[in-house]
């Protein structure tokens, strides 16, 4: 991938996604309004420490993207931790046809995921302002994901206790991660009865490196897991 150095950006275009995922100018005029509503939010509750143009752009925008080829064939798709609003809402708009469900505990962003949802008019967004922990043992959601994404939602053990229980089995973990030593991360995957897929290995415009890790769930999930709201985070298994 060749390097790009951005300076401010007036309009985006397609050609700045084209090496994380084909969009439309449909796409970006929606993008557009994303970013400004982003913007002003952030400066009234923190969504984001990313304040400079062309970070927001690349660090939230583009790097969301780099998951939409894994997500082509799944049909119901939940993003853990969604904050500010990413992957969550760059797929849900060039997936529209898709069903999305985001959890996110910290309640007043998720009035804003709404409020997004709203203006955008995206229909196709469902959020769920709840502890993770508590949401997996309902049965309208446990067990009942094609995919699950993760974007510096928790460390891998408690990401992996908590995330797993609500994919179907066979379903796929997209984790969203700066380069690792895959040893011990490989042991935690087996334990929680899933497979490493794949990890892709990706780059940001400007060369920041990323890795998608690709994890398939192998069996169904055992229902000691997740264990209560905060114990994976305080008591991970190492």
């Amino acid at each position: 991938m060749a390097v790009r150095v951005i300076s401010k950006i007036k309009k985006i275009t397609p050609s700045f996604f084209q090496e994380a995922y084909s969009v439309s100018q449909k796409h970006c005029q929606i993008f557009e309004q994303l970013f400004s509503l982003f913007q002003e939010e952030n400066k009234k509750i923190n969504l984001s420490s990313l304040k400079i143009e062309k970070e927001i752009w690349e660090k939230h925008f583009y790097d969301s993207l780099l998951a939409a080829e894994f997500l082509e064939k799944e049909n119901k798709i939940l993003d853990l931790g969604s904050g500010g609003g990413f992957p969550l809402l760059p797929l849900a708009i060039i997936f529209p046809q898709k069903t999305f469900f985001s959890i996110e505990s910290v309640q007043k962003k998720c009035r804003v995921l709404e409020k997004f949802c709203q203006i955008l008019k995206l229909k196709n967004v469902h959020i769920l302002a709840q502890r993770a922990e508590q949401l997996a043992f309902k049965k309208d959601l446990r067990e009942q994901f094609d995919c699950v994404t993760a974007r510096a939602f928790a460390p891998f053990s408690p990401l992996l206790e908590i995330a797993l229980p609500f994919l179907k089995i066979k379903g796929k973990l997209i984790s969203f991660r700066s380069s690792k030593k895959i040893g011990h991360e490989k042991k935690l995957i087996n334990f929680f009865e899933a497979k490493l897929s794949k990890i892709v290995f990706k780059k940001l415009p400007r060369g920041d490196k990323r890795e998608l890790w690709i994890i398939e769930k192998q069996k169904s999930s055992p229902v000691k897991f997740p264990r209560k709201s905060g114990i994976p985070q305080k008591r991970p298994f190492n």
